[in-house]
């Protein structure tokens, strides 16, 4: 059965917000941050607050903004978005946290989105790991593991600040269908094209931040 769409209102008056008892989270935005009556009705919501002032979007963190943190972290995938949203909102609702900040989502990332039973799952990575090319079955499953070998190794010998690496400190031939440096530069390349990589210079990043921290995850590393 189909998960149902969430939904979020930005309320103008109090009067508002007993029209909308069933919605997942409430927004706030600048015009109203000096709407004191509403407020003061919010503050006795169980429901998740989106706070959209530029000058206080993070109680931690002034000045940044939630959703371009969750940007950050999917790449702008429509697809990864709305799984990882789905899962925040529930996970603000089941510990009536009213305030959505970097260390609240980073708090949900560890717990629960890549937790000891992760929401994220390596079946939603199949846009990046499988090319769309046309292949033999064994082609297929060769290059999906080629890809996801490459793109580990990036991911666990990576900076750990800029998570670039320099295409000679790419050295993981050995665990390549075909053991060669060539077919190492024909899945960086590969990976380029369809834009799972980024490319600066000589040095290679993971363009999916949520990607690069499902594969250390996968290997054991903390991400």
């Amino acid at each position: 059965m189909p998960e149902r769409m969430r939904v979020k209102i930005e309320p103008m008056t109090p009067e508002h917000l007993d029209l909308f008892e069933d919605v997942d989270m409430v927004q706030v935005g600048a015009r109203n941050m000096q709407n004191f009556e509403l407020l003061k009705e919010l503050g006795k919501t169980n429901k998740p607050i989106l706070l959209k002032d530029g000058s206080s979007r993070y109680r931690d963190r002034p000045g940044e903004d939630a959703l371009n943190y969750v940007y950050w972290l999917t790449a702008g995938s429509a697809y990864l978005t709305v799984i990882f949203c789905n899962a925040l909102v529930d996970y603000l609702n089941e510990r009536k946290t009213p305030y959505i900040t970097r260390t609240v989502i980073d708090n949900f990332i560890r717990e629960k989105f890549l937790g000891s039973r992760p929401v994220l799952q390596g079946y939603m990575f199949d846009p990046q790991l499988n090319d769309p090319g046309k292949f033999s079955e064994e082609e297929q499953k060769n290059t999906r593991q080629d890809n996801r070998t490459v793109l580990t190794y990036i991911a666990i010998h990576s900076d750990n600040v800029s998570h670039e690496l320099h295409r000679e400190k790419i050295c993981c031939e050995a665990e390549l269908s075909e053991k060669t440096t060539a077919r190492r530069d024909i899945i960086l390349d590969q990976l380029i094209r369809r834009r799972v990589l980024t490319k600066r210079g000589d040095y290679y990043k993971i363009e999916i931040e949520l990607l690069r921290m499902w594969l250390r995850r996968e290997r054991g590393d903390d991400f």
